[in-house]
């Protein structure tokens, strides 16, 4: 599993043994900046490196929730990438801190409060949740993120994700040249998609749609067949960002 581990500077001490102790199960884990290869943006790298974990560990201390601390930024990075932290984050107390003083996007889940060894229980922590992973795989798709339509490249939309319910805003122009704007909400049930919209032209039409289909098992791509007022049935594309 590829692990992003977000700590404060003043914390290290204790996340350089939390990472020795993943790393003895085989994890591969982002412990700060001596991880990343020479050359490039800092915080672009620190974003990639978020975005391409699996899993994301944060430490709460009073120094890693202080104001301007970079773990906050990197917070947002995961935040952005997994709207609802379940199953993808995993928030460990190591020092107390008074509970409305964390951040809401860590409270939406179950907060490790190790009572033994820090370093210990998170890898026992990780350990469970790959054993549960690999008896229950995740029944949602997650197609959170920005997606364009590979056919039509000035179509494209924005999509948040709450568990199985997701919402979305889009944008583009028809093959007439009608620009036009829509919104709407679905459900995602495995790999099979849902969704109803209302789209707004340019030229003062407003119509209403229905869309089925289904995503990639990695949530990269997407096809939909889709019924509209306006435009009758047509078949829908996407390719996420």
């Amino acid at each position: 599993m590829k692990i992003f581990l977000s700590h404060a500077s003043e914390d290290r001490s204790l996340a350089r043994e939390i990472q020795l102790a993943l790393l003895s199960f085989g994890h591969q884990v982002f412990f700060d900046k001596e991880s990343l290869p020479a050359g490039g943006d800092f915080h672009t790298r620190i974003r990639e490196e978020v975005n391409g974990s699996d899993l994301f560990i944060f430490l709460i201390s009073p120094h890693s929730l202080s104001s301007g601390k970079y773990t906050l930024s990197e917070l947002k990075y995961a935040e952005k990438k997994w709207p609802h932290p379940r199953e993808h984050v995993l928030p460990v107390m190591i020092k107390s801190v008074p509970f409305e003083q964390i951040d809401e996007y860590l409270k939406a889940v179950t907060i490790l409060e190790p009572v033994g060894s820090i370093a210990a229980e998170v890898a026992a922590e990780v350990a469970a949740k790959e054993e549960l992973k690999a008896i229950s795989p995740p029944s949602v798709t997650s197609i959170a993120g920005s997606w364009r339509d590979p056919n039509f490249p000035s179509n494209g939309s924005r999509i948040t994700q709450v568990g199985n319910s997701f919402r979305f805003n889009g944008w583009g122009v028809l093959p007439n040249g009608i620009p036009f704007m829509s919104s709407g909400s679905g459900i995602v049930n495995g790999q099979n998609i849902t969704s109803a919209s209302t789209t707004n032209y340019q030229n003062g039409w407003v119509s209403n749609g229905e869309c089925m289909g289904t995503a990639s098992l990695d949530g990269s791509q997407m096809m939909l067949t889709c019924t509209d007022n306006i435009l009758g049935t047509f078949v829908s594309s996407g390719v996420r960002e």
